[in-house]
């Protein structure tokens, strides 16, 4: 029984050496203040002057694509190069949707995850909100660029409900990305019209005879649209509504996706 006292003082001799330490040390801190308070009230007056006046002139930065978009990267470029062919005067926001792999280190270039950032942008894309009285979808208020002026006022509008929203995404290497694309519009002997069944060039020829789409023809051909979705790959070759000008359609080989 004579020994439990020497073993207990013995294993807490640290921890009372550290507090007595630290308790010397706030002691002399105190008393320093104490003998100079007003110059520590001074000083500490100054400090907080100074952070006040750096929250004047902080910025909080809201924006996600300054937020998440690597300096350089594919979206980086894109976004650029968006941004400089529709001018700096015009007038839209970016909504982004980030997709990030359920394990880290897991590619999201694949199939299986395009199907899924496919889902998740449909069904962002098809919220409707009603206001107004009128029903409102992405594909009423998305940014559209500017369609050429053309004399057939019917043609005109059946271009015009066709006419794609501006959207970002590594879907449209693929005949799927035409899904996000709204809009459809109706000529006699056909089904509708969409993008997912859509051949500008075709369109274009069949139109051609009732009115003159010479500025809609080059616009096109300056984007490059060429046979726009239906003459991309498709992620899913057995798809029954996968088109037969997709390069894959006859091969039934799903494309690499990350090269």
């Amino acid at each position: 029984r004579a020994t439990s006292p020497q073993i207990l003082a013995g294993s807490l001799k640290s921890p009372l050496w550290l507090r007595a330490y630290f308790q010397g040390l706030l002691f002399s801190l105190g008393c320093g203040i104490q003998r100079h308070c007003g110059k520590v009230l001074f000083l500490g007056l100054l400090a907080f002057g100074a952070l006040a006046l750096g929250l004047r002139v902080a910025i909080i930065e809201t924006d996600l694509e300054q937020l998440w978009v690597e300096v350089g990267s594919r979206v980086s470029q894109e976004l650029h190069y968006t941004k400089e062919k529709l001018g700096e005067e015009a007038a839209y926001t970016s909504q982004m949707l980030i997709q990030t792999p359920r394990q880290e280190g897991e590619n999201v270039l694949t199939p299986e995850a395009l199907d899924l950032h496919l889902q998740a942008a449909l069904t962002a894309s098809k919220v409707q909100v009603s206001l107004y009285g009128k029903s409102w979808d992405l594909n009423k208020i998305c940014y559209k660029s500017g369609i050429p002026l053309i004399e057939n006022g019917m043609i005109e509008r059946m271009i015009e409900k066709l006419f794609p929203c501006v959207i970002l995404t590594p879907l449209d290497c693929f005949w799927e990305g035409a899904k996000l694309q709204g809009g459809s519009a109706y000529l006699p002997g056909r089904p509708d019209i969409q993008w997912t069944n859509l051949d500008p060039e075709q369109l274009l020829e069949e139109l051609g005879p009732f009115a003159s789409l010479e500025g809609f023809r080059e616009l096109l051909d300056k984007a490059q649209v060429g046979q726009a979705y239906v003459g991309r790959p498709c992620l899913h070759p057995d798809d029954l509504h996968c088109p037969p000008s997709a390069p894959n359609h006859h091969s039934k080989q799903a494309p690499k996706v990350a090269q």
